[in-house]
Protein backbone atom coordinates (compact mmCIF):
# COMPACT_ATOMS: atom_id res chain seq x y z
CA UNK A 1 0.00 0.00 0.00
CA UNK A 2 0.81 3.24 -0.17
CA UNK A 3 1.63 4.05 3.29
CA UNK A 4 4.53 2.16 3.18
CA UNK A 5 6.60 4.99 1.79
CA UNK A 6 5.61 7.97 3.95
CA UNK A 7 7.75 6.08 6.28
CA UNK A 8 11.04 6.07 4.27
CA UNK A 9 13.98 7.82 5.65
CA UNK A 10 15.10 10.76 3.89
CA UNK A 11 18.43 10.54 5.80
CA UNK A 12 19.72 7.47 7.29
CA UNK A 13 23.35 6.83 7.99
CA UNK A 14 24.34 3.94 10.05
CA UNK A 15 24.35 4.07 13.82
CA UNK A 16 26.72 1.37 14.58
CA UNK A 17 26.42 -0.17 18.48
CA UNK A 18 24.52 2.19 20.93
CA UNK A 19 23.63 1.81 24.35
CA UNK A 20 21.42 4.85 25.11
CA UNK A 21 19.66 7.74 23.39
CA UNK A 22 19.09 11.14 25.09
CA UNK A 23 15.23 11.11 24.63
CA UNK A 24 13.12 14.48 23.31
CA UNK A 25 9.66 13.07 23.06
CA UNK A 26 6.58 14.25 23.17
CA UNK A 27 4.02 12.00 24.80
CA UNK A 28 1.92 10.73 22.11
CA UNK A 29 1.40 7.44 20.48
CA UNK A 30 4.96 7.13 18.70
CA UNK A 31 7.03 8.64 21.36
CA UNK A 32 6.10 5.73 24.01
CA UNK A 33 6.19 3.52 21.80
CA UNK A 34 9.66 4.24 20.34
CA UNK A 35 10.85 4.49 24.09
CA UNK A 36 9.83 0.74 24.86
CA UNK A 37 11.25 -0.50 21.24
CA UNK A 38 14.37 1.14 22.29
CA UNK A 39 14.16 -1.09 25.97
CA UNK A 40 13.49 -4.33 24.70
CA UNK A 41 16.70 -4.15 22.53
CA UNK A 42 18.75 -3.21 26.31
CA UNK A 43 19.02 0.42 25.03
CA UNK A 44 18.64 3.15 27.50
CA UNK A 45 16.22 6.47 27.02
CA UNK A 46 17.13 9.35 29.17
CA UNK A 47 14.96 12.03 29.23
CA UNK A 48 17.16 14.86 27.34
CA UNK A 49 19.31 16.82 29.46
CA UNK A 50 21.44 20.03 28.12
CA UNK A 51 22.44 21.97 31.36
CA UNK A 52 23.91 25.68 30.60
CA UNK A 53 27.44 26.12 30.12
CA UNK A 54 29.83 28.63 30.04
CA UNK A 55 32.94 29.24 28.45
CA UNK A 56 35.87 31.82 28.70
CA UNK A 57 37.58 32.17 24.69
CA UNK A 58 39.94 34.85 25.16
CA UNK A 59 38.31 38.13 26.04
CA UNK A 60 34.90 36.69 25.23
CA UNK A 61 32.27 34.76 27.09
CA UNK A 62 30.39 32.05 25.38
CA UNK A 63 26.99 30.44 26.58
CA UNK A 64 26.00 27.11 25.07
CA UNK A 65 23.32 24.02 25.99
CA UNK A 66 25.94 20.92 26.41
CA UNK A 67 23.91 17.91 25.85
CA UNK A 68 24.44 14.70 28.38
CA UNK A 69 24.08 11.57 25.25
CA UNK A 70 25.92 11.47 22.19
CA UNK A 71 22.68 10.35 20.21
CA UNK A 72 19.38 11.99 20.69
CA UNK A 73 16.24 10.94 19.07
CA UNK A 74 13.94 13.50 18.63
CA UNK A 75 10.10 12.35 18.19
CA UNK A 76 7.57 14.35 17.32
CA UNK A 77 3.65 13.14 16.28
CA UNK A 78 0.00 13.83 16.47
CA UNK A 79 -2.23 10.72 16.84
CA UNK A 80 -4.67 10.50 14.26
CA UNK A 81 -7.25 7.83 13.49
CA UNK A 82 -6.83 4.31 12.79
CA UNK A 83 -4.66 3.21 9.65
CA UNK A 84 -6.23 0.62 6.77
CA UNK A 85 -5.64 -1.85 6.76
CA UNK A 86 -2.59 -1.96 9.01
CA UNK A 87 -4.87 -1.34 11.89
CA UNK A 88 -1.76 0.59 13.86
CA UNK A 89 -2.43 4.52 14.92
CA UNK A 90 -2.49 6.60 11.81
CA UNK A 91 -0.25 9.89 12.27
CA UNK A 92 1.90 12.98 11.63
CA UNK A 93 5.00 12.20 12.34
CA UNK A 94 8.67 13.66 12.93
CA UNK A 95 11.54 11.77 13.87
CA UNK A 96 15.05 12.12 13.61
CA UNK A 97 18.56 10.72 15.53
CA UNK A 98 21.55 13.20 16.04
CA UNK A 99 24.63 12.19 16.83
CA UNK A 100 26.60 15.36 18.73
CA UNK A 101 29.97 13.86 18.47
CA UNK A 102 30.28 14.10 14.88
CA UNK A 103 27.58 16.90 14.46
CA UNK A 104 25.84 14.85 11.56
CA UNK A 105 21.55 13.84 11.36
CA UNK A 106 22.00 9.89 11.38
CA UNK A 107 18.09 9.50 10.53
CA UNK A 108 15.46 11.23 9.47
CA UNK A 109 11.80 10.51 8.62
CA UNK A 110 8.66 12.37 8.57
CA UNK A 111 5.73 12.88 7.22
CA UNK A 112 1.82 12.98 6.74
CA UNK A 113 -0.84 9.77 7.48
CA UNK A 114 2.03 7.24 8.59
CA UNK A 115 0.83 4.43 9.99
CA UNK A 116 2.53 3.57 13.49
CA UNK A 117 3.95 0.25 12.74
CA UNK A 118 5.33 1.22 9.79
CA UNK A 119 7.31 3.58 10.81
CA UNK A 120 8.43 1.54 14.13
CA UNK A 121 9.72 -1.19 11.44
CA UNK A 122 11.77 1.54 9.24
CA UNK A 123 13.41 2.67 12.66
CA UNK A 124 14.08 -0.50 14.13
CA UNK A 125 15.39 -1.74 10.78
CA UNK A 126 17.94 1.54 10.71
CA UNK A 127 18.77 0.65 14.89
CA UNK A 128 19.38 -3.09 14.44
CA UNK A 129 21.60 -2.24 10.95
CA UNK A 130 24.48 -1.01 13.41
CA UNK A 131 23.94 -3.58 16.00
CA UNK A 132 25.11 -6.49 13.61
CA UNK A 133 29.14 -7.41 13.74
CA UNK A 134 30.46 -6.10 10.50
CA UNK A 135 32.57 -9.06 8.74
Amino acid sequence: MGHEKRAIPRISRPIGVVTEFGLDSDDHDLGVTLEKLLDTHGIKASLLSTPQVRAQRGDKEYTYDEVQTRYVLRVRSMDLDTCVPEGSRQMHFNLSVTDFDTRRRLLLMDGEFGCRDTILREFEKWLLGGQRPQP
